[in-house]
Formats: C-alpha cells, structure tokens, sequence
C-alpha cells in the first residue's frame, strides 16, 4: 500500500511539472518604478513594464497601485549585452587563472557560475568566443 502511494505522488509530481510552462505563460507581472530606460533613447517616468509569461508586452506610464513589483524611485533599463565574455574560464584557489582544464562537470559549473553573476550584473545577452566546449545556456 506505501508503495502504491509514493508511485502515485510521483506520478502526481510528474504531471504537475509539465503543466508548470503552461501557468507560467498566462502569469501577468507588472512592475512598476520611477523610471523605464525604453532601449530607443527615451526615459519614461513614472512608468509600469507589463509581462506576460517571458515577454514583455507593454509599457505603460501613470501611477501603478495593482502592480505585482513596486520599485519605487529605482529605474528600469533593458538587459545589457556583452559580445566578448569566456564563461568558461576561472580563477584557481590561489587567484590565478586556471588554465588547466578540469573534468567536463567542474568546468559547466564554473560556466553556469560565470553566466549566473553576468545575469546578477545586468547582462542578459553574452557571446563566449574560442571556447573549447561552446554550448548554449539558457
């Protein structure tokens, strides 16, 4: 009977995680700050970012009071692009760089690393030229 259980909670699991996308694509997320940089040379003030799923649908100015993220007196710039980063190399232990290779798993965490605290920095589109094991990470 346990057994029978912990197959169907599985199983539950399983399906819930495909329906998962799904929720996410019909989630709308509204953030609102004092500032929207548009990418086109203009500032909009006192602007809300409309999101549906991954994409951004709208902007639109005016005060906000149903928006999901207030910002308050922070400004909103689109995703920065860097055409020149190596995601795949690191430091060693001692601060210099680890021109040795390491195992293929040790070097797409060091990758994964890298892209993570380039995202935290505000790039949200790189170019990795001359890797040795390119491989899109999204």
């Amino acid at each position: 009977m346990r057994r029978m259980t912990l197959k169907a909670a599985l199983f539950a699991a399983a399906v819930s995680l495909c329906f998962a996308p799904l929720a996410a694509q019909n989630t709308t997320i509204r953030i609102h700050a004092a500032a929207v940089l548009d990418g086109a040379g203009k500032t909009l003030r006192n602007a809300t970012v409309v999101v549906q799923g991954s994409r951004i649908t709208s902007i639109e100015t005016g005060n906000a009071p149903d928006a999901t993220y207030d910002l308050g007196a922070r400004t909103i710039m689109p995703g920065l692009i860097d055409v020149h980063a190596h995601v795949g190399w690191h430091f060693d232990k001692d601060g210099r760089y680890a021109a040795r290779p390491g195992t293929p798993a040790q070097e797409i965490l060091y990758a994964a690393e890298n892209a993570y605290v380039t995202l935290l920095a505000g790039f949200t589109t790189i170019q990795s030229p001359g890797q040795a094991n390119d491989v899109e990470l999204r």
